[in-house]
């Protein structure tokens, strides 16, 4: 179909209002860039699918995304070789936990929703990514002494030296010839 053709049928707008719908940022993107199919097979697929969903989400609201984040600029920064912040990765962790709850929750209700199902069981989602981003960052972005041994041994040694440092101050302080200038 042509654009013009698309134009006139106002298909634009219809993408708009279907974008407005969207909770997720990524997925409003995507919907604008819905076109058109001319292949009937998978014109019907989508509609199914579609049918699908809207069925689903009229009778449980417990379908969310809730918790995912747009990764996709760390996404691009990590294949590019690039460092990504605690709270970048704190992100991608969220993210992940949300694509797996949203999976899990498809493939139980595999049976109702066989489409949606088999959408659902694409979903990748590496477990060993979200279990070490947990064991080295906190959930406040902060690096965990476990993170590694020779980070916990540095912090230790820190803790150590910081005492000292203020027992030290405490004696000068508590000393009664520094009084005066104190």
């Amino acid at each position: 179909m042509d654009q013009k053709t698309l134009r006139t049928l106002e298909f634009p707008k219809v993408l708009e209002r279907l974008a407005r719908l969207c909770a997720f940022a990524p997925s409003a993107e995507k919907a604008r860039r819905l076109q058109p199919v001319d292949d009937f097979d998978l014109a019907a697929a989508l509609q199914a699918e579609t049918s699908e969903a809207s069925r689903m989400l009229s009778h449980s609201a417990e379908a969310s995304i809730g918790g995912a984040r747009d990764i996709r600029p760390s996404i691009d920064l990590a294949n590019h070789d690039g460092v990504l912040t605690p709270s970048e990765l704190l992100d991608i962790r969220s993210t992940l936990v949300s694509a797996r709850t949203l999976s899990n929750y498809f493939t139980r209700l595999n049976e109702a929703y066989p489409h949606i199902g088999r959408v659902a069981a694409q979903i990748a989602i590496p477990p060993y990514l979200i279990d070490a981003i947990s064991t080295v960052l906190s959930d406040r972005a902060e690096i965990r002494d476990s993170a590694s041994e020779t980070l916990a041994s540095i912090r230790h040694d820190m803790r150590i030296a910081h005492e000292r440092l203020l027992t030290k101050l405490q004696r000068m302080v508590s000393d009664p010839h520094n009084t005066p200038y104190l």
